[in-house]
């Protein structure tokens, strides 16, 4: 199983075991984009922060799914990290006029 920091993003195999219907599953998501959340205790997951996997492990939409674990990860790529910002910048107008006949800024 291959190490992934809190916030990583990484393109890879991601091997989970999970409770459905009282049965326990397991099932390897091939090719796919997994991100490790800053909280949380990883290997476990919350099903509220990852809703995303919950959807691709049953294509109903069963809200039935829980005790969500990572057993194993082979990454192929590591992508980066999750942003943190919460901020956004502001855009300004420009102060430059435009030529009537050319269309070029002045």
């Amino acid at each position: 199983m291959d190490e992934i920091a809190k916030g990583e993003i990484i393109f890879g195999d991601v091997t989970l075991t999970y409770k459905q219907k009282n049965a326990q599953k397991k099932k390897t998501l091939m090719d796919t984009v997994f991100a490790r959340k800053y909280e949380g205790s990883y290997p476990k997951i919350d099903e509220k922060l990852y809703s995303g996997i919950v959807r691709k492990l049953d294509k109903k939409n069963n809200p039935l799914i829980s005790e969500m674990e990572v057993v194993d990860v082979k990454v192929k790529a590591r992508t980066g990290f999750i942003s943190t910002s919460k901020g956004f910048s502001y855009a300004t107008k420009s102060s430059e006029k435009r030529n009537n006949i050319t269309g070029a800024y002045e």
